[in-house]
């Protein structure tokens, strides 16, 4: 089930832009890099990190989805390892949004200081503020070869780096550096590995997109075809990958993709159907592709599982909005209301609850 990938329409699984472009210069066992925010939005200032001390350093942004639903286990962790590890989340590549590039600091500030006012028993830890030229960010996380956020870092009580990953899977890792039972050569190995093997992975991914570019405009479904498996090992996965990179080129192609794909793909639920409709439906400036890729998602909401449904009736209602058709869209959102009772996996119900409110919102 691709539910973050849903949630934030632009995501893998984990992470929003998460990808390993490039050689890291900055690994594992390496001393922290400078550490200067421009600000700090909540919490105690951190002017430098302290021998003797444990740190989790964690980077995300406003608009990440996976972020967002990342607060509450960062706050639980923050809350348990109270006094054995100082948590600091930095806001980051969140510059330059709507109506603020005129204003720039100001606005930025102004907006996710709301923001985190908003979520405020949400985040309970300190939160800092990266440059305009998200400085920390490309000394960190750049400079490590990690793209993509949320992404955490744990600096040990000799101020190096212990760890780096996804904050959703260090409870086990901080324990132990807070112990001082972590192996910090085993991991390096394992972290140093798994950096190549995602760097070949993201040069293959790369030559594979500009196939599926090169097919789509061509229309041609078997060179698609052939071109979707340098994508991911997932078959599933690299279909609906596929689909979204083909829809950039060729939006009408896409929906051919799909209205060929959608019976038989195993693996692909109704709610990513519904998903990459929607995409083909605002990409595309022909009206009958529209009705057909509304039609399509209208099936699939018929269809849906019910732990996934409120997430098809979500998009659907969106699609619906885009036609003018409010009334019929609210009905949907209704729909998706009424089934976030039954999501699963239950520990994002309250993240996908809040994502249905933030669309009905704007469907008025």
């Amino acid at each position: 089930m691709q539910v973050l990938r849903s949630l934030t329409a632009a995501a893998s699984v984990l992470f929003c832009t998460a990808a390993l472009a490039q050689t890291p210069s900055l690994t594992i066992g390496d001393k922290t890099p400078a550490f200067a925010p421009e600000g700090w939005a909540k919490g105690n200032p951190t002017s430098a990190f302290e021998a003797g001390k444990v740190y989790v350093v964690e980077f995300w942004a406003t608009w990440c989805g996976p972020c967002i639903a990342s607060f509450p286990h960062l706050s639980d962790m923050a809350d348990k390892m109270e006094g054995k590890a100082t948590f600091i989340s930095v806001n980051t590549w969140d510059r330059n949004q709507p109506g603020e590039k005129e204003a720039k600091h100001t606005g930025h500030v102004e907006r996710v200081t709301k923001f985190i006012k908003d979520n405020d028993a949400k985040m309970r830890y300190t939160i800092a503020l990266d440059d305009e030229k998200d400085t920390i960010a490309t000394t960190w996380m750049r400079a490590a070869g990690r793209n993509g956020i949320p992404c955490a870092f744990i600096v040990d009580q000799t101020g190096k780096i212990a760890w780096i990953g996804h904050p959703m899977q260090m409870d086990k890792p901080l324990e132990a550096i807070t112990e001082g039972k972590w192996d910090v050569a085993a991991f390096k190995t394992k972290f140093e590995s798994e950096a190549a093997a995602a760097k070949a992975l993201a040069a293959a991914q790369q030559k594979a997109q500009l196939a599926v570019a090169a097919a789509a405009k061509a229309e041609d479904m078997a060179a698609f075809e052939a071109a979707i498996a340098g994508l991911s090992p997932n078959k599933s996965q690299a279909l609906t990958m596929g689909i979204s990179m083909a829809v950039r080129s060729n939006a009408a192609f896409a929906l051919k993709i799909v209205e060929a794909k959608m019976h038989s793909a195993v693996g692909v639920g109704a709610e990513d159907w519904c998903s990459t409709l929607l995409s083909i439906a605002r990409s595309s400036k022909d009206a009958s592709v529209q009705q057909k890729a509304a039609d399509m998602s209208a099936e699939c909401v018929e269809k849906a599982d019910p732990k996934t449904l409120c997430l098809a009736a979500t998009y659907h209602a969106q699609i619906l909005a885009a036609q003018g058709k409010k009334a019929e869209a609210k009905a949907f959102i209704v729909k998706a209301k009424a089934a976030v009772e039954t999501f699963e996996p239950a520990a994002q119900r309250k993240a996908v609850g809040d994502f249905v409110e933030r669309i009905a919102k704007t469907i008025g």
